[in-house]
């Protein structure tokens, strides 16, 4: 008696098999993005805090040399004291003024470009996030 030929798989995988894989990596890319874009957004908060930080520091030194009455108008960049440099995708306004009895006025709101966070600089130097 001869055995019957077996039909056999032929090497490789099922339709359900792939459409399985598929869906798992779907889910995972899924997530993984929402992780990157949370950090991007941080990254972009984070550089207009740095901006907010340097240009009250640049300020302070600006305003110690310099009569009292100074305004420093974000919005102009020709008010900008010497050695603040901010990068385009930083968005400024406001401004700083030094009063004649040693007060400092803060008005200053930095944000991102690709970030809906705006956060303010205070007289002392303190960054906060604005409310939305």
């Amino acid at each position: 008696m001869s055995q019957p030929k077996k039909l056999g798989r032929f090497g490789g995988f099922t339709l359900l098999e792939m459409l399985f894989t598929i869906f798992i990596l779907g889910i995972i890319v899924a997530v993984a993005t929402s992780y990157v874009l949370h950090y991007m957004r941080k990254t972009y908060d984070a550089e207009a805090i740095n901006t907010a930080k340097n240009f009250y520091s640049v300020a302070i030194a600006y305003f110690s040399d310099r009569e009292p009455i100074i305004n420093i108008d974000l919005n102009d960049k020709s008010t900008y004291p010497y050695g603040f440099q901010r990068e385009d995708r930083i968005i400024c306004s406001g401004g700083m003024s030094y009063l004649q009895n040693g007060v400092i006025n803060s008005t200053a709101t930095f944000s991102h470009e690709r970030s809906i966070n705006v956060f303010t600089l205070s007289d002392i130097g303190k960054v906060t996030k604005a409310s939305p």
